[in-house]
């Protein structure tokens, strides 16, 4: 090649299109890149709620940011506040969780949390310093709603916990306030919702609510009379002071007495209305029926008394514990026992061969022979054994119910006058009423708050439902405190049975 010669490439056609591209690890990571970004802007576009709009005549310094509480959390916010075009309120608009959407339905009630001082007592003092908040309670329907008018003042205490709610019409308001009690013998059973005038404007309608597990007290002949103030009896031995309670005396207050007879057909519905006295007359008390709030008999629980000895420095000494036990029908002759577990606790401590079992009867004590000994949870412990008890002293496997939740409970007990045969005519029946706000999970069952009862009397009782009169649990009292155990189903006892003849 000469030297005026200029070189000459080699051009090499390439083909086009994506097939021909090097895929390099930059355009990965772009593409990686970009549909994050797609993913988490149509996340920020995606509500986290639902919006609603409650309308208040006075805002009370409440704030966008704002919470709304519900059961002591968080439920949604406040997004929006503006003046309603007529300027007669304001316009809240909060936006709910997502888990909490269901708020928006049918007759929810929404009111502002301030400090609030009136004859109900002392409210809200935890906004004083710091930030308002709203609060409320969720309506039951399933009707879905985006609208609603907020409440002025908080509803009374305990108006979520269901209950019906009737009319009383009196020809004043004799200084029954909202708030203030209902009740029966001196126990509170509801509460005063609220009082206008009525259609005619000639009385005062006063709206309470009797709360469901005392719905079975009301007729259509109960009278209702005002226990507000203190009552003055002037007479031969002076001046006489009487009143229902402190309560009665700031809040006011109504009470109720159903006379006999009490016709069984009759119904109550809600909306029901009746009469609201001035003063109560003595002979509604003297002519009180006796209201039976079973519908079947209560369950007849069985005593039960176990005995043993234990070694203290090589002295024996005899200890015995007794307790309430359910005996439950299994098959042929043999029914199945219940007791609390803490009536064997000290078979360890026992002296071999020094531990029984025994049923109470009268003033003797009648050894059992278990067949099969079963924990049927942590609370309680089943026994199969021979038949000692008489038919009225055994439960049908039917009547037991594995509760799905707390619910509204009596427990059953039994007193029996003297020395007297288990069954007889002198036995008594007591019951203590326990309701679902008092209870909190635990690893047995339930634990019973704000309740104080002897473990002589109380300990292994029944507990009953107030709704269908199932025997629910098994009430425990030691010294940790009083507390609900679950119980098997009947046929938990078939199974141990057959079990055991299998065996």
């Amino acid at each position: 090649m000469s030297e005026t010669e200029f070189p000459v490439s080699d051009v090499v056609a390439r083909g086009r299109g994506i097939r021909s591209m090097t895929l390099s690890p930059m355009w990965i990571v772009t593409l990686v890149c970009f549909l994050l970004a797609v993913v988490l802007t149509w996340a920020a576009l995606d509500e986290p709620g639902v919006w609603i709009k409650i309308r208040f005549d006075r805002g009370h310094g409440l704030k966008v940011g704002d919470v709304m509480m519900y059961r002591g959390i968080e439920v949604g916010r406040v997004g929006k506040l503006s003046l309603r075009s007529d300027l007669d309120g304001i316009d809240v608009h909060v936006i709910l969780e997502r888990d909490a959407a269901k708020i928006a339905t049918e007759g929810s009630r929404f009111w502002i949390v301030r400090p609030q001082v009136n004859v109900q007592g002392i409210s809200g003092l935890e906004t004083a310093i710091g930030s308002k908040y709203l609060s409320v309670i969720p309506g039951d329907s399933d009707r879905r709603r985006q609208e609603f008018d907020g409440l002025e003042t908080p509803p009374p205490i305990g108006a979520d916990q269901g209950g019906m709610e009737i009319v009383l019409r009196g020809d004043d308001r004799w200084g029954v306030n909202p708030g203030s009690p209902l009740s029966w013998r001196g126990i509170e059973v509801g509460q005063v919702l609220a009082s206008s005038l009525s259609p005619d404007a000639r009385h005062v309608d006063t709206r309470v609510r009797v709360d469901v597990r005392y719905i079975s007290l009301l007729s259509k002949d109960s009278k209702f009379w005002v226990t507000s103030g203190i009552q003055m009896d002037l007479g031969m031995s002076g001046l006489k002071l009487s009143a229902e309670s402190l309560s009665t005396i700031a809040r006011g207050g109504i009470a109720f007495i159903t006379p006999a007879p009490i016709i069984a057909e009759e119904t109550i519905g809600p909306g029901e209305v009746f009469r609201l006295h001035r003063k109560l007359k003595e002979e509604w008390l003297e002519q009180a029926a006796a209201i039976n709030r079973f519908t079947e008999e209560p369950p007849r629980a069985v005593r039960v008394e176990t005995q043993w000895k234990e070694s203290f420095f090589g002295i024996s000494r005899s200890r015995s514990r007794s307790a309430w036990a359910m005996a439950v029908s299994t098959s042929g002759d043999k029914c199945g026992l219940l007791v609390p577990n803490t009536l064997l606790d000290n078979r360890d401590d026992a002296i071999d061969g020094s531990f029984t079992l025994m049923l109470v009867d009268g003033d003797t004590r009648v050894p059992l022979s278990p067949t099969a000994i079963e924990t049927a949870d942590g609370g309680t412990v089943g026994f199969v054994i021979d038949s000692k008890l008489a038919a009225g002293e055994t439960i049908a496997g039917d009547r037991l119910r594995d509760p799905v939740g707390p619910e509204d409970v009596y427990a059953v007990s039994w007193r029996t006058e003297g020395e007297q045969p288990r069954g007889s005519s002198s036995d008594t029946g007591i019951t203590e009423m326990i309701g679902r706000d008092q209870m909190r999970p635990d690893e047995n069952g339930w634990r019973v708050l704000d309740t104080l009862l002897g473990a002589d009397v109380w300990n292994g009782a029944p507990v009953v439902s107030a709704a269908d009169e199932k025997i629910v649990g098994m009430l425990l009292v030691g010294e940790n405190g009083t507390s609900i155990a679950r119980i098997p189903a009947g046929e938990f006892w078939v199974e141990k049975h057959h079990a055991k003849e299998n065996d």
